[in-house]
């Protein structure tokens, strides 16, 4: 009988083997070309310490460094500071070759260098960025949720308009733009208050100094203002301009936007029945706590009611005025259709 129980037992355990091997090479056949680099990435000998969750985290820096080092001079990696900081490897034609060769396709077609590609190898960034300041290449960040979640095609129109950034320097005209507001604010603010009167000054010696810091406060308040009303949306609408005219990638572009839009929908929704469910539960066990604890988790509860509600807030004067950078996500769509 105990032969005969072990015999089944082992045929079940080679089953479930067998079925979870199938299901994870079903799962591997699904991913996009760009996703199996990133895991054959992972496997390579120089990486293979870095994505490994058991290497003490030191010692990752160490490994993840020692190759930053191998593929940058000290004065690129002192000028893509902002990305070595994010804690990323360098994607090359060796490491991740089709990557990069649609990357340098778009450079060479657009005439401009290409820039550093940068990937994280910590989870938790889904998105990527681009900054290109003074003559430099520029760099693009991409995150390892972004690259692990979405399509080879949704990809591609990412990437394409982060190249878009670079294109137009909009790092840098970003950057003149900013400080040729705080130079016009400073004047205007100098004009408009005036010099400090050195009568005053003669009787109260601190009346030179307040003067000074309120200009100063008030400079820093009102140059992002001024600098963020000339810029608006503009630098956005024109890097996906170039995703779509440039590369070619309007409908990868709206692919995107339109998984974006579903991913924010069923995050809210999801937040939204939570926070829902967490004030029932609270309820239904209000006969069993205390006065004092009740309300400490109601308390709690409020709190983050209306932090969420002061986020949405700002969420939507970031997406409706000139002050935030980017643009509503059906307002891209549809640019996005028209320059294609």
């Amino acid at each position: 009988m105990k032969k005969y129980l072990g015999l089944l037992l082992g045929a079940s355990l080679l089953l479930t083997s067998v079925d979870t091997a199938i299901a994870k090479s079903k799962n591997k056949s699904e991913w996009g070309v760009y996703r199996q680099e990133f895991e054959a990435l992972k496997d390579m000998e120089e990486y293979k310490l870095i994505f490994n969750k058991k290497t003490h985290f030191a010692l990752q820096d160490i490994q993840r460094d020692l190759e930053l080092c191998k593929e940058l001079d000290w004065s690129s990696r002192s000028t893509q500071s902002l990305f070595l900081a994010c804690g990323v490897i360098v994607v090359t034609p060796k490491n991740m070759p089709k990557l990069y060769a649609y990357i340098e396709t778009i450079c060479k077609k657009s005439n401009m260098q290409t820039p550093v590609v940068f990937i994280t190898t910590r989870k938790g960034l889904f998105n990527a960025f681009a900054q290109k300041m003074f003559a430099n290449t520029g760099g693009i960040l991409i995150g390892q949720d972004l690259l692990l979640e979405i399509s080879d095609d949704a990809l591609e129109g990412v990437v394409a308009h982060e190249l878009g950034h670079i294109y137009h320097e909009h790092g840098n005209k970003s950057l003149a733009i900013k400080i040729a507001s705080a130079m016009g604010v400073a004047i205007a603010i100098e004009f408009i208050i005036g010099r400090p009167d050195p009568n005053l000054a003669r009787l109260n010696p601190d009346y030179i100094i307040k003067d000074r810091v309120l200009k100063v406060l008030l400079s820093l308040i009102l140059s992002p203002c001024v600098s963020s009303c000339i810029i608006g949306k503009k630098f956005e609408y024109q890097a996906d301009e170039f995703a779509c005219k440039q590369a070619n990638r309007s409908k990868e572009l709206i692919k995107f936007f339109i998984y974006l839009q579903r991913k924010e929908y069923f995050e809210k929704k999801e937040f939204e029945q939570n926070l829902d469910t967490i004030y029932k539960a609270i309820q239904a066990s209000k006969s069993q706590l205390s006065w004092f604890d009740y309300m400490g988790l109601m308390s709690s509860y409020y709190g983050i009611k209306v932090d969420y509600k002061i986020m949405q807030a700002y969420y939507w004067f970031y997406l409706n005025t000139v002050f935030g950078a980017h643009p509503k996500t059906e307002d891209r769509i549809k640019k996005a259709k028209e320059y294609s």
